[in-house]
């Protein structure tokens, strides 16, 4: 049986995260229903985190005006997403996502 997460873990997790991408203003760790479960928000974003879960889980409908921010979403389960917002910088965000896809796999606390 998987240990259950707690905020210790997903703050690890986060941290590890913002290594990797210094370049992220938003992190959010929603459910299936666009609950959230964690996150990381920079404090100038004037964004709510139940929006921001929100638009993690809502498939092509926009919820929130993210259009100056590039938007990632990666499944860390079956019923579980992680939705970052990265600066707009193609080429320092393509040279993060290796390390990125790394921490996703090995470093998954869901």
């Amino acid at each position: 049986m998987k240990d259950l997460v707690n905020e210790k873990m997903l703050n690890a997790f986060f941290g590890k995260i913002q290594r990797a991408c210094p370049d992220l203003v938003a992190g959010v760790i929603a459910d299936k229903h666009g609950l959230p479960i964690a996150s990381k928000i920079h404090p100038k974003i004037s964004m709510s985190e139940q929006l921001l879960s929100l638009e993690a889980v809502a498939e092509g409908r926009k919820i929130v005006n993210i259009s100056n921010f590039d938007k990632l979403i990666a499944p860390l389960s079956k019923n579980v997403k992680l939705m970052m917002l990265l600066k707009k910088s193609k080429k320092k965000n393509l040279r993060s996502f290796k390390a990125l896809n790394k921490i996703l796999q090995t470093e998954n606390p869901i």
